[in-house]
């Protein structure tokens, strides 16, 4: 891509207009090639869904990841709770990060489908089965996943009722980082349910605070 651009620069810089027309071309297909590459890396493939799990092989201060970050409830786009969990996968964001202009827009557009075609397309819910599948065959919810979660790191065995740091409960969404950054955006999904929870384990949030 590097030389493709350097050539087309030579070609309209240094030659002007005596190749005018070529010039043109090139540049119409110079912006065409940026498109589709930009539109094959803003989507998350079948394949790298798969191995969201898997660990990366890029250095975090030349790729972007995705994670799951617990939220305040309406406030996605304010910093987030927590990290729910931090997907291990690092994906290709060598030539932004090293020219100082990550692209935010595609990270989070790429995240938002992981985050489409891995959770809202499956249907997934508070009540489904945990995704462990030991768990899930111990009759454990993907909420009691998230309970157990906060009520071990965050020290937070209450969520909603009973609880004076989160008396509203909390919600959960999908978030991207780059370049070895320390925060995390958010990527524009958020569950739609609310998450309580009693004793670290998934209860039903009361109706005045939905």
């Amino acid at each position: 891509m590097k030389a493709f651009l350097l050539f087309l620069l030579l070609v309209v810089g240094v030659f002007g207009e005596e190749v005018e027309e070529i010039s043109d071309a090139l540049v119409e297909e110079g912006i065409n090639q940026l498109q589709r590459i930009n539109q094959l890396t803003s989507e998350i493939s079948e394949d790298e869904l798969k191995s969201l799990g898997q660990s990366g092989t890029l250095d975090f201060s030349k790729a972007f990841r995705c994670g799951l970050f617990m939220t305040w409830p309406g406030k996605s786009e304010d910093k987030p709770v927590s990290p729910l969990f931090i997907f291990n996968a690092t994906f290709e964001a060598s030539e932004e990060c090293e020219a100082g202009t990550p692209n935010y827009k595609r990270y989070k557009n790429f995240c938002s489908s992981a985050w489409d075609k891995g959770f809202a397309d499956r249907g997934l819910t508070l009540e489904s089965p945990s995704i462990d599948k030991k768990r899930a065959k111990e009759g454990e919810r993907v909420v009691d996943d998230i309970c157990g979660y906060m009520k071990k790191h965050m020290k937070t065995p209450f969520v909603g009722r009973h609880s004076r740091k989160f008396p509203n409960g909390l919600e959960f969404g999908m978030f991207t980082n780059a370049c070895g950054e320390a925060g995390w955006s958010w990527s524009g999904r958020t569950h739609s349910e609310r998450v309580c929870c009693r004793k670290g384990r998934g209860a039903t949030c009361p109706k005045d605070i939905l």
